[in-house]
């Protein structure tokens, strides 16, 4: 079940606009992690016996652009989650 919702979790993020690009790359930043935070509590709320973790934005651009180096992201950040 944990598998099933970091990875649902990631994938609303995405949908949700975290990691679409701006003009202002500090003001978008900080817009994405209240996005996150927000996203992340509002799942907590809906199923309170899950465990919520951290998700992971991703710009499409930056998946097109810098495979390698999103690619190196989402290892990561599947280890630190126990994937």
């Amino acid at each position: 079940m944990k598998k099933e919702f970091a990875l649902l979790l990631a994938a609303i993020l995405m949908l949700t606009g975290c990691g679409s690009s701006s003009a202002s790359a500090t003001a978008s930043a900080s817009a994405e992690a209240a996005k996150e935070t927000e996203i992340e509590t509002q799942a907590e709320e809906a199923s309170p016996d899950a465990d919520v973790l951290k998700g992971l934005a991703v710009r499409g651009s930056d998946a097109q652009n810098k495979q390698e180096e999103v690619r190196e992201s989402v290892g990561s950040w599947l280890s630190e989650l126990g994937f």
